[in-house]
């Protein structure tokens, strides 16, 4: 009688289910890009209003506050890499009482409203 291994079975099935493509909750319904952990509905956003003050400088960019036209307030994260190079240009805009358009990626971090600058432009009415 012939004996049968299961081994190289068990083994191939393991590399399919692999291979497979898995979603977890890491990645947003918003074209499966990744989302900042504890992030609420991220989306992108064309929001204008004022620079506030500044909050807080970091090591390759800075979050500032920010006001909205329709009055709600934002921490605006403004750094190089999420502006990239040719946006980066218009980072000296950034600076308290600019009136300004931003354009980016709109979440709530626990209570705190976030944009995430990727274009910036000075508004005007």
């Amino acid at each position: 009688m012939r004996k049968v291994s299961y081994f190289p079975v068990i083994l191939l099935l393991l590399f399919l289910a692999g291979c497979t493509e898995h979603t977890t909750s890491e990645y947003s319904a918003i074209g499966l890009t990744p989302t900042n952990h504890g992030a609420v509905n991220e989306q992108l956003a064309i929001v204008s209003g004022v620079i506030v003050e500044e909050m807080k400088q970091g090591t390759d960019g800075s979050v500032w506050k920010f006001r909205a036209n329709d009055g709600a307030i934002y921490a605006l994260v403004v750094s190089i890499p999420n502006l990239g190079p040719q946006e980066s240009e218009n980072i000296d805009i950034i600076k308290p009482g600019a009136q300004v358009r931003i354009i980016g990626d709109s979440y709530k971090l626990g209570n705190e409203r976030r944009l995430i600058a990727r274009e910036i432009a000075v508004h005007s009415d």
